[in-house]
Formats: structure tokens, C-alpha cells, sequence
């Protein structure tokens, strides 16, 4: 039987009261399924990445706090719910990552590059120190932190 019957045929009589069943090569490519996206935000970007490579990322980010209506003013949130599954012709959808992203950043990240690091650490010595008047140190090239999806 093909391989891609093994599991129906293990809950169909007379197939279920055999010991183990064999998949024989019917010749048939087995459909490769794309790896689930990560998604990270650095710099106040998102970047998707997929270790299937030539895949197309299909995103949609939406604001659990956005409510339609008529006013003239409304506060515009800083969260939102980031999905994105990936495609590739000729290979089944990935599953989709979802996170919640801060819009406005982590707290404690002074020099706004997405990570609480060391440099933020510096920055705010530098701060005190300075009295004040110094600026944020520039954001060290450190490797890029995924967040992780539910």
C-alpha cells in the first residue's frame, strides 16, 4: 500500500489486525511541508525568516486593542499580534508563528534597538554620570533575538 495510506489503513478491518504493515514506494514524491517562520523585531522592524529557502511570507498584524468607530480621535495602540505562515510551489503551508510585539520596544532598551543589552546598561551609567545630558550609546551588532511563537 502507498505510504501515505499507512495511517487510514491502521483503523480499517481487515488491515487492523495485522501486526505491521509495510509502505511500499508507489513512486509518488512525498510533499515536503515549508518550516514555520520566526519572527523578530530589531530596530523597530519586523523581519520574518524561514530555514525553507525561495518561500513567500504571508503576514497579517492586527491591534488587540483597535476598536472601529467614528470619532475623530483615537490612540493608535502599541501592541499588536503578528501571524505569518510561509509557501513555496510544490510544498504543503508551514504552520503559523504568532507573537505579541511591543511596538514601542522592551522596557529597559535605552538605545531603542529591540534588546536589553549591555549597552543599555552603559547608556544609562553614562547618563547618570553625565548628569543627564548624555545621549543612549549606538546599539552594539549583537546577534538577533527571535521571539518566540505560540
Amino acid at each position: 500500500m502507498p505510504k501515505a495510506l499507512i495511517e487510514t489503513y491502521k483503523d480499517v478491518a481487515p488491515w487492523n489486525s495485522f501486526k505491521a504493515l509495510t509502505a511500499l514506494d508507489d513512486g509518488t514524491p512525498e510533499i515536503l511541508k515549508c518550516a514555520t517562520p520566526t519572527i523578530n523585531y530589531i530596530r523597530g522592524k519586523l523581519h520574518f525568516d524561514c530555514e525553507t529557502q525561495g518561500v513567500t511570507f504571508h503576514h497579517t498584524i492586527t491591534s488587540p486593542s483597535y476598536e472601529e468607530g467614528k470619532e475623530n480621535d483615537f490612540a493608535l495602540s502599541t501592541r499588536y499580534i503578528v501571524k505569518v505562515y510561509a509557501s513555496k510551489d510544490g510544498y504543503k503551508d508551514s504552520d503559523t508563528a504568532i507573537v505579541e510585539v511591543d511596538a514601542v520596544g522592551k522596557k529597559g532598551d535605552v538605545n531603542g534597538d529591540g534588546a536589553v543589552t549591555i549597552t543599555d546598561a552603559v547608556s544609562v551609567v553614562n547618563i547618570i554620570l553625565n548628569g543627564g545630558g548624555a545621549e543612549a550609546a549606538p546599539a552594539v551588532e549583537e546577534p538577533a533575538e527571535s521571539i518566540e511563537a505560540a
